[in-house]
């Protein structure tokens, strides 16, 4: 005779929550989103900027009046020391503008860019700009007259050395 059918859930002390109970039993707060908008476009937190699509604001403002949410959206940028600075996740989503500026990287300039090592190669334009590989953006740099700012996220960053079998083509 097979063995009897156990379930192992119920008996894994596992607990089932009403969520209904723990829902509010006063009229919710009602929230006004546009004081959190910034050009009534995009949604600014602190010195934080972020794009959500239009369709989910009535959600965001919904959920942002009972929760404190960290992140939302796709980030857009940062104030720092009075200017905007992109933020990674901008520069690889689909909402980042075609006419925004960028410099296609060889492999072994891209490499030394993900590694987030010192770059040195020339740009067309001055500023900030994104870093393509075979037409995927990487990220961000800022060219400088005199030198190059690499925006890769530290702890994004390639850890191998070049030399390494692991690079080859």
């Amino acid at each position: 005779m097979a063995d009897a059918i156990v379930n192992k859930i119920a008996n894994s002390g596992l607990i089932t929550l009403n969520l209904e109970a723990y829902l509010p039993k006063e009229q919710s707060a009602i929230f006004d989103l546009k004081d959190h908008l910034f050009m009534g476009l995009i949604l600014k937190e602190k010195d934080f900027f972020f794009g959500l699509p239009q369709h989910l604001l009535n959600e965001y403002a919904a959920l942002r009046s009972v929760l404190n949410i960290q992140y939302a959206g796709t980030g857009i940028g940062r104030i720092m020391k009075e200017r905007l600075v992109p933020e990674h996740s901008l520069a690889l989503s689909t909402i980042v503008s075609d006419e925004t500026w960028f410099t296609e990287l060889s492999y072994e300039q891209s490499i030394k860019y993900l590694q987030r090592q010192d770059l040195n190669f020339e740009t067309k334009n001055k500023g900030w700009q994104l870093v393509c590989y075979e037409g995927q953006n990487l990220g961000w740099i800022n060219a400088l007259p005199n030198r190059i700012n690499n925006y890769y996220p530290k702890e994004l960053r390639i850890l191998k050395q070049q030399n390494d079998s692991a690079f080859e083509k």
